[in-house]
C-alpha cells in the first residue's frame, strides 16, 4: 500500500488506506438546470444553438420561453429532446419548451402540455421525483385578467405534482422582485425596484411555498441581472431581473448555486440564468415494443437488392440442408426464421428523425466563432451573426430544400402518393 505525505509527530510516514468505491454514499448528484427567454426559436438554426449552448455549458435541462412554435409535441436534436407547447392559432405567439439531454430524457415520466404560456415535464428521481414548470408571464402592458389566468395555469400545473416532490417553476415573469428580503420567498440580494407584478408574483410564492433562489445569492450585479433593455447603451445602465428560479421551500438547500451567464450565445436581450442542483435521476422503465419491418425501403433499389440476395441465400441452405422426409410445419417454420431474421436485419424501421437535417458542421463553426466575440466586440458579433444566417438559407433554402423537391418530383412521376405527402410534410416542416 502507498504511503501517505503526511507527517505524524514522531516524524513517520503513515500508510494511506484506499477508499472502496462501496464507501461512497451516492444519494445526489449535480445537475445543471437553466433557462432562458430565447425571443423565438422559430428562426432556422436556433434550436441547433441552444443545443450547442447546452454541450458547452453542460447543462442538463433548459427552460426555454417566447419560442414562439406552434402546437405542442416533442423533437430530437442532436441527441437532445425538446418538449413544446405552443399556440394553436396561426400567429406563432408566446409559447415554452423544455431541453433535455439524452441521459436527462431517459428518467422523463410525462410532458403535459398546460398552455402556451406553461408547460410540466415529470422527472424520475431520487430521493423523489423532479417536476420542471416553464413559463412565460405576460408582459407589463397586459392586463390584470391576463396575468390572472397566468397564475391559474401555474396552480394547474401545480396540480399534476405532490408537495413531497422536488417542484421547479422557472421562466420570464416579466416582474420585477427587486431588492428587499422577504422571509421564506425573496432574499436579501435581488437588483432593481420592485413593481406591482413583483408584489403579485411575491404573493404567488407566498401562496404555494415556493421561494425564489437567483435572490439568495451574493453576487456582483453582472450575475444578477436577466434582461438588458433596449435604452441600454455605453452611457447608461438599463438591466433588470425577471427570469426567475423558484423552488419549493423545502429543497432549496439542494440549490447549490444561482446565477446568470451574459456571454452565452444566443441572440436575445435576456441571459441564461442557471441553478446548479444536487439530484440524482432515476430510469423509467418503459415497456418494449416488438420490433417491425418497414417495407417501405425496399423502394429503394440497395436495398432491395441486398434483402434480395439475403433471401434468396437463405433458401438455399435450407434446400441443401433439408431432406425429402422433412414434415410440411418443420419446413415452413425454417422458412419463416430466416424471412424474419432478413427482415429485421435490412428493412429495420429509423429511428425518430432528426430536425434541422440541413444543418452543417460549418454553420456550428460560425456558430462558435460568434459566441468568442459576444459582450466583447459588438462590430464583429453582428457581422458574423450575418454570417450565420446567411449560412443557415443557404444550406436550407438553396440546398436541403432543392434536395426536397427532386425527391418530391420523382415521386410524383411515379405516382407514390405515401411517400410523396410523406416528403412534403419534411419540406414543409411540421413541428409534430
Amino acid at each position: 500500500m502507498a504511503l501517505s505525505p503526511g507527517h505524524p509527530l514522531n516524524g513517520e510516514r503513515v500508510l494511506r488506506i484506499p477508499r472502496s468505491s462501496n464507501d461512497v454514499f451516492k444519494i445526489h448528484k449535480e445537475k445543471k438546470i437553466g433557462t432562458r427567454n430565447v425571443q423565438s426559436m422559430y428562426q432556422p438554426g436556433k434550436a441547433a444553438n441552444r443545443v450547442k449552448e447546452m454541450k458547452r455549458l453542460q447543462i442538463d435541462i433548459l427552460g426555454c420561453s417566447e419560442t414562439r412554435w406552434p402546437d405542442s409535441g416533442h423533437c430530437i436534436i442532436d441527441e437532445h429532446h425538446i418538449h413544446f407547447s405552443g399556440d394553436n392559432t396561426t400567429r406563432n405567439i408566446n409559447g415554452v419548451a423544455i431541453i433535455l439531454n439524452n441521459q436527462t430524457n431517459k428518467a422523463v415520466q410525462g410532458f403535459i402540455p398546460i398552455s402556451n404560456r406553461v408547460a410540466l415535464n415529470k422527472i424520475k428521481a431520487k430521493p423523489f421525483d423532479l417536476n420542471i414548470i416553464q413559463s412565460y408571464a405576460p408582459t407589463s402592458e397586459s392586463d390584470d385578467q391576463e396575468i390572472e389566468n397566468f397564475y391559474k395555469q401555474l396552480r394547474t400545473g401545480l396540480e399534476h405534482t405532490k408537495k413531497e416532490e422536488f417542484n421547479i417553476i422557472m421562466g420570464d415573469m416579466n416582474a420585477k422582485i427587486g431588492q428587499g428580503k422577504v422571509e421564506n420567498v425573496v432574499g436579501g440580494f435581488g437588483l432593481g425596484v420592485r413593481n406591482e407584478r413583483g408584489e403579485r408574483l411575491i404573493e404567488f410564492c407566498q401562496e404555494v411555498d415556493i421561494t425564489i433562489m437567483n435572490t439568495f445569492f451574493k453576487l456582483p450585479p453582472r450575475r444578477l441581472y436577466t434582461w438588458r433593455s433596449p435604452a441600454d447603451n455605453n452611457h447608461r445602465i438599463v438591466r433588470n431581473q425577471i427570469d426567475f428560479i423558484m423552488i419549493n421551500r423545502r429543497y432549496r438547500n439542494a440549490v447549490i448555486s444561482c446565477k446568470t451567464y451574459p456571454r452565452a450565445d444566443t441572440p436575445s436581450d435576456h441571459n441564461l440564468l442557471l441553478a446548479r442542483t444536487k439530484l440524482r435521476l432515476k430510469k423509467v422503465v418503459r415497456k418494449k415494443t416488438p420490433r417491425t419491418s418497414c417495407m417501405q425501403k425496399l423502394k429503394q433499389d440497395n436495398v432491395l437488392r441486398w434483402t434480395k440476395e439475403r433471401l434468396n441465400e437463405e433458401f438455399k441452405n435450407i434446400s441443401e440442408n433439408n431432406n425429402h422426409e422433412i414434415e410440411i410445419e418443420d419446413l415452413w417454420n425454417k422458412i419463416k426464421v430466416s424471412i424474419t431474421s432478413v427482415t429485421e436485419e435490412e428493412l429495420r424501421p429509423d429511428r425518430l428523425v432528426k430536425r434541422q437535417q440541413w444543418m452543417t458542421d460549418s454553420i456550428l463553426e460560425l456558430m462558435e466563432e460568434r459566441r468568442q466575440h459576444r459582450n466583447r466586440d459588438n462590430v464583429k458579433y453582428k457581422e458574423l451573426h450575418k454570417k450565420v444566417i446567411r449560412a443557415i438559407k443557404e444550406a436550407k433554402e438553396e440546398r436541403w430544400l432543392q434536395e426536397k423537391c427532386v425527391e418530391i418530383e420523382i415521386l410524383q412521376k411515379k405516382y407514390d402518393n405515401f411517400n410523396l405527402h410523406k416528403k412534403i410534410k419534411e419540406a414543409t416542416g411540421g413541428y409534430q
